[in-house]
């Protein structure tokens, strides 16, 4: 969190996306982690859950919302109509309910623009829990959006070549890093 932090001081780093080359590597864990972390440095941050395929932030926070992300883009609705504060943390989540089957359609609507550029003025750091990079394109339309990348990695979850693979898909200019998640020492 520190390492964002001063890189954001240095340069315009809100928006960060958090991606793997495959499911289960731990980015649900590492985004609820860093915006914790963030939190705990004063940092307004929020984690929108962008994994439209196997959305997890809600089940993995047990938490059940009348609204999620696709809702409140298809509706047009504000911002603080859809996030939720955890406590004792404080940091904020906006939950996606469930597969949004047209999620290529929803990540480049205008809609989902405003949203985003309303959630500027009210974090310091948006934090984007996508699905990973070899199973759809929404981690490379959400890097068009985003200012910086990293990359989660679970050891033995990925070969070489995936991880090559998926770095390739990245903008090297907007990559932060590779963050390796449940790593035996």
């Amino acid at each position: 969190a520190i390492s964002l932090i001063s890189s954001s001081a240095r340069q315009t780093l809100k928006r960060v996306l958090l991606t793997s080359a495959n499911s289960g590597e731990g980015r649900t864990c590492v985004a609820l982690n860093l915006a914790a972390a963030l939190a705990r440095s004063r940092q307004r941050a929020l984690v929108i859950d962008t994994d439209l395929r196997r959305p997890s932030i809600g089940r993995m926070l047990g938490l059940e919302s009348e609204i999620g992300l696709a809702e409140a883009i298809a509706l047009g609705l504000q911002p603080e109509e859809v996030i939720i504060r955890i406590l004792p943390n404080d940091f904020h989540v906006m939950l996606t309910r469930g597969q949004v089957d047209n999620s290529a359609e929803l990540l480049v609507s205008p809609n989902f623009k405003r949203l985003l550029s309303e959630l500027d003025d009210y974090y310091d750091f948006i934090l984007f829990d996508s699905g990973p990079m070899l199973k759809s394109a929404d981690a490379s339309l959400l890097g068009l959006l985003t200012s910086t990348t990293i990359l989660v990695a679970r050891p033995g979850a990925t070969s070489t070549e995936q991880m090559r693979k998926s770095v390739s898909l990245l903008n090297e200019e907007n990559f932060f890093g590779v963050v390796m998640n449940q790593v035996n020492d």
